[in-house]
Order: C-alpha cells, then structure tokens, then sequence
C-alpha cells in the first residue's frame, strides 16, 4: 500500500488513537523536510522526499505519519540506491502495541524514530550493511526469524540476533 502523508489520514491498529502517534515538526515544508537556502543544493535524496513520498507500507496498520524528516530522507535514500521503494513493515508502535509485539521497552518505534524495512530482491544482510553506511542512521538490526532490517535515526549502535532471541524487535 502506498502511503501518501500528504492526503492520507493516519491509520492506526484498534487500541491506537490518532492523537496518541507524535506529530512530525514541520520545517517549512508539507512534509516536514527542512527547506534549504537558496545557496545550498539539497541532496538528491531530501530533493526526492519533497516530491513524492519514497516508501510503501505493508498494510493500513503501519503507521508512519510522524516520521521525523531525518528518517523520511533515509527511507528516500534507500529508494535511490535500489531502485524500488522500500517496504516499512513497522513505524510508530503505542507502548501496549510495543509490548506484544515484544519490542524493547525503550524502543526508537514509540517515539516514531524508527523502520522496520524491506526492499524486494535484497537481503537483509545487504540492506543491513548499505544502511550502516548511511550518514544520519542511527541504529541497524537485522532479525534471523525475520526478513526485514530494523533502522532508526538514534545513536549508532548495530545488532544481529538470531531465532533464538524469540524474534524480539527493537
């Protein structure tokens, strides 16, 4: 499903109000990416984010709104570099949400900093390794039970844990 923020309102799981999601700061644009100054260029990937939105969701139920704009330029450069349009399988998580879905209590979804992604026709391993490369990544994780990679704009940290972590997500 392609999620527009722009003209989409938010959709949340059941237990979630709209209201409970933090609202991304707006910067001077509509999707809250900084403007630049008329002397600086703007990357190709901020450029990219103000123009259409870089990413899929894998259902109605991801919540993405409050993307800040430093991980909506992440997500934007992951799209530049494949090709295709990542897949966000989870954005913002309530605090209830992140407890059964067994996430880490003090996780980056709750404060809406952080992906869990996919990009067809790549492995997470690679994906995993680009996104460490990535200036403005904070956190890269990567799940053996699972076939996304976790990445949020918090302080650099990596991790790589495998089934017998019972699928926790961060």
């Amino acid at each position: 499903m392609l999620e527009d923020t722009a003209l989409t309102p938010p959709r949340k799981a059941s237990d979630e109000k709209p209201e409970d999601a933090p609202k991304a700061m707006n910067k001077g644009s509509a999707d809250g990416v900084r403007k630049q100054s008329s002397r600086q260029k703007p990357d190709i990937a901020e450029r990219t984010v103000r123009t259409y939105i870089a990413y899929e969701t894998a259902g109605n139920q991801v919540s993405t709104r409050c993307f800040p704009p430093e991980l909506k330029v992440v997500l934007a450069k992951v799209q530049q570099r494949y090709g295709t349009r990542p897949i966000v399988n989870s954005g913002y998580r309530s605090s209830s949400k992140n407890r059964r879905v067994g996430g880490a209590r003090l996780s980056y979804h709750i404060k809406c900093m952080a992906a869990d992604i996919k990009v067809p026709g790549v492995s997470k391993y690679s994906l995993a390794k680009y996104l460490k490369s990535v200036s403005g990544v904070g956190g890269v994780g990567t799940y053996g039970c699972n076939n996304f990679v976790h990445v949020d704009v918090g302080p650099k940290r990596t991790w790589n844990w495998g089934c017998s972590s019972r699928g926790r997500r961060a």
